[in-house]
């Protein structure tokens, strides 16, 4: 007979029991959707299962208007407790780490587990059939002990572990608890006739001690879990830090480089020492014979400088390069003799990462490295040369497409310079007839008036300086002391001409190295014959010309010439009177002009300027000012 004080106490356990249940539930809800994992769940499940049992013992008093005594236990109590063993199971299965334990420990679990199964139909069927007592027969109380024997040995085997953590420990602790405080319920109960048989009180007792311990093991485990993932979250950090700074090293090396070839040259390199590689190749796509060439290599196929030992081309399609150069993608082989498309190159390596150089879409080459080991290469690795060969991709069309700028400039260059040349030699053809013209005109008259020493004389400058015309017009620049030449024997060929009326005087500054640098041929002497033509054939008596040479700049060459003819103004005035007399010498002085203007290539540069000398507001001369690029 059971006294109110009993009766009391075990509503107070069963209280309690339901009352630290919800508790633990609720907390164990709110830190699984912060850090959820397996062990957590299945002690979630485990709570509400517990919190069926006790949830049943209240539906059990209501169903039977309050004639069920607290104590006793019911067929749906029992199925309910039955049933909160097989989240119990899994979660000694997540807690003891089961899948990496020894084989004993997983036969000792697989068996809990399946006792547990058959208990749990076995207290349906007794429920559905109406078995009284079922507890208490030969095959319930052997059944009942079996699984009290199998959750012995899983502890026992849970115990024997080596390397066991602590929240291990206080879960070994909790199965303890709970299987002693039932036995010993169990023999009471033959004295008091409370606790597993008859009553439920017992068992609320020993899950409140289970729970607890399965709590405090739950909070141990979570604190590791969190300790584990800042050891990793640091772990990648530190890991990402280094992928970084090895892609900036790689992204600073690939900018500096002009050439295609020694930015090849020189990643493959630092591929092998920045990252503990054994070889590795690039190669360039042919696209006229769709093939892919080693262009740059280091490891063994490359012993000493910028050469590659048997140098191999793979047509795209063929072997892992070729493949990864037809599709684009990249491959990771962790052993290349399980791989038919392996091409044996220097030595048989067996793990080999290909990954395509993409320009845009389109693959332009393949940076391959192989290593002796299976399985080398890992994410890291993948990475890294994934984000070289992308920088590769993008430094090469750039330098290509700067190339082809280059190209196209120094084409358009050479065409206007080959204008040039064009214009300068029809300047010369229009300007050597008429100075031919003239010159052979006074040959003749001196041949006429029989002064044959003047004829031979003139001859004979007249015909070296053809020489020298002739020799210049195959260049396109000559030195300022060929220049000189040329026009010192075309000055002394028109003195001749105008009877010794002609003065002229050329200065040249003595800090110019007159025998090194060079300007363009024939542009000083249009100046000097449209003075002699039109400025100074105007006046009567001497007639004077005055040249200087002198830099003005490091880049520039001043060529300064003054004579006393009537001036700029005055020749405007005539050329208003008649038609077109500075035709010739408009063309000349324009040509000249522009081949000035294109060795300079500024849009506000004046080649030359021309002006009046004024003397007490008189002209008394012209003053040209040649400003040469050097």
């Amino acid at each position: 007979m059971i006294t109110p004080n009993q009766e009391f106490f075990y509503i107070s356990v069963m209280h309690a029991a339901m009352g630290m249940n919800i508790i633990l539930l609720i907390l164990s809800i709110y830190l699984f959707k912060s850090t959820p994992n397996n062990l957590l769940k299945y002690y979630i499940y485990y709570l509400i299962s517990a919190l069926m049992v006790m949830i049943a013992k209240y539906f059990t008093i209501s169903f039977n208007s309050g004639t069920t005594s607290l104590t006793e236990g019911t067929y749906l109590e029992y199925l309910c407790a039955t049933i909160l063993a097989i989240p119990y199971s899994f979660f000694c299965y997540e807690g003891f780490k089961v899948r990496q334990g020894t084989k004993g420990l997983k036969w000792a679990w697989w068996t809990l587990l399946i006792l547990n199964f058959i208990h749990l139909l076995y207290t349906a069927y007794a429920w559905i059939t109406n078995i009284e007592k079922h507890q208490e027969n030969v095959f319930g109380i052997v059944l009942l002990a079996m699984v009290f024997v199998a959750s012995i040995n899983l502890i026992i085997h849970a115990s024997l572990q080596k390397g066991k953590s602590l929240f291990q420990i206080f879960i070994i602790i909790g199965c303890a608890f709970f299987i002693t405080f039932l036995l010993i319920a169990a023999i009471l109960e033959n004295h008091l006739k409370i606790g597993l048989t008859r009553g439920m009180a017992g068992f609320y007792m020993a899950i409140i001690g289970e729970m607890l311990f399965f709590g405090i093991a739950i909070a141990l485990s979570v604190k590791d879990k969190y300790k584990e993932g800042q050891e990793l979250r640091i772990i990648g950090l530190q890991y990402k830090l280094e992928i970084e700074q090895v892609i900036n090293y790689f992204a600073v090396l690939i900018n500096e480089h002009a050439t295609i070839d020694i930015m090849l040259w020189d990643v493959t390199k630092n591929c092998i020492s920045r990252l503990g590689l054994q070889d590795c190749v690039i190669y360039l796509k042919d696209t006229h014979r769709n093939v892919l060439i080693q262009k740059a290599a280091w490891g063994p196929k490359n012993p000493a400088g910028n050469t590659i030992i048997n140098p191999i081309e793979i047509p795209i399609g063929q072997g892992i390069v070729g493949s990864v150069g037809q599709s684009g993608m990249l491959e990771n082989i962790s052993d290349t003799t399980k791989d038919e498309r392996y091409i044996l190159d220097d030595s048989m390596r067996f793990s080999e990462l290909a990954i395509p150089i993409l320009s845009g879409k389109k693959v332009i080459g393949v940076l391959d490295t192989e290593h002796e080991n299976k399985n080398f290469y890992t994410d890291r690795h993948v990475q890294v040369l994934s984000t070289i060969a992308a920088l590769l991709g993008d430094k090469i069309e750039n330098m290509t497409i700067q190339h082809a700028k280059r190209e196209k400039e120094m084409e358009v260059l050479k065409l206007e310079n080959d204008l040039s040349e064009w214009k300068l030699s029809a300047l010369r053809s229009q300007m050597n007839p008429h100075f031919i013209f003239n010159a052979m005109n006074s040959i003749q008259q001196f041949t006429y008036s029989n002064d044959v020493d003047s004829a031979n004389h003139y001859i004979t400058k007249f015909s070296t300086l053809m020489r020298k015309v002739l020799n210049s017009s195959q260049k396109s620049l000559i030195t300022i002391d060929e220049e000189l030449e040329i026009l010192k024997l075309y000055l002394d060929i028109e003195n001749l001409r105008m009877e010794n009326q002609l003065n002229f005087n050329i200065e040249v500054n003595e800090d110019l190295e007159t025998d090194a640098i060079k300007i363009p041929c024939m542009v000083v002497q249009p100046f000097i014959e449209n003075a002699l033509k039109h400025g100074l054939s105007g006046i009567n008596g001497i007639k004077t010309i005055d040249i200087q040479f002198e830099l003005i700049d490091e880049d520039i060459l001043l060529v300064t010439i003054k004579d006393n003819g009537i001036g700029i103004s005055n020749s405007l005035m005539q050329k208003a009177k008649n038609i077109n007399p500075f035709q010739h010498e408009s063309k000349s002085l324009n040509i000249v002009e522009n081949r000035l203007k294109s060795m300079r290539k500024e849009a506000e540069f004046k080649p030359f300027i021309m002006e009046d000398i004024l003397e007490s507001g008189v002209i008394v001369g012209t003053k040209a000012s040649i400003f040469i690029s050097i």
